[in-house]
């Protein structure tokens, strides 16, 4: 599915909506806003899952509209050292930490990102996941941190950047910006999506059809650019 060697914030849908009034290309999103709690492997597909499906479908059609456009395709994964605090404030130091991580990339990609227009920038789709279905997880409570909850995103490198060679090289090489004992991230590792990218960016998003996050536990990046003053210039 990948290329062994190296290496999809708020409402998906009102994000989607902000960003196609800058100008930014956005697909189709369901209208069902699902209202039944998420499932699991062994039960029946309801209205929350079919509806993340559909979701799902749409965030791959945006990235292949990416890839249309000659930007690379990346799987990253980011593992992360224990983090406290309630399961909430655990996902919102997780989903801080891998904005962070965006914002230095961004600056490696363009010098004066906010020159850019916003559909030129670097495009990630970030989702919570977890090794393991959650009925499952109490046995790796004491041994995994954060009961291995990691994150996935779905990561496009724009043709005009100027990191030159591979996405994950580049993280290999310059790990120490992004990871470290001191730091939520461990370790952010990337992996190219060289051939059937719709089923990769399908791995990535796994946690959504699976019904074990929701809609609110996936993030587009970038921001609008005025959402982004003081943060990535």
């Amino acid at each position: 599915m990948f290329e062994q060697s190296g290496m999809w914030s708020r409402k998906p849908a009102l994000h989607m909506e902000k960003l196609c009034l800058d100008g930014m290309p956005a697909p189709h999103v369901p209208d069902t806003e699902p209202t039944e709690q998420p499932v699991h492997d062994n039960q029946a597909r309801t209205p929350i899952v079919m509806a993340n499906e559909q979701l799902i479908g749409s965030y791959i059609e945006w990235g292949m509209d990416y890839i249309d456009r000659g930007f690379e395709p990346y799987l990253l994964t980011a593992k992360f050292n224990p983090l406290l605090g309630s399961s909430e404030a655990v996902g919102k130091q997780m989903m801080h930490a891998v904005e962070r991580a965006y914002g230095i990339m961004l600056t490696h990609h363009f010098r004066r990102p906010k020159k850019e227009h916003i559909a030129d920038l670097p495009f990630w789709i970030v989702a919570e996941d977890w090794p393991v279905p959650k009925r499952d997880r109490d046995h790796i409570h004491d041994v995994v941190p954060n009961d291995g909850r990691h994150m996935h995103a779905l990561a496009f490198k724009p043709p005009n950047s100027r990191m030159r060679g591979c996405m994950a090289d580049y993280l290999e090489d310059h790990q120490s910006l992004y990871s470290g004992r001191n730091r939520p991230i461990w370790h952010l590792h990337g992996e190219r999506i060289t051939y059937d990218e719709g089923k990769a960016m399908g791995y990535g998003l796994k946690a959504l059809t699976r019904g074990w996050i929701d809609n609110d536990a996936v993030t587009v990046l970038p921001r609008r650019h005025k959402e982004m003053r003081g943060q990535w210039d």
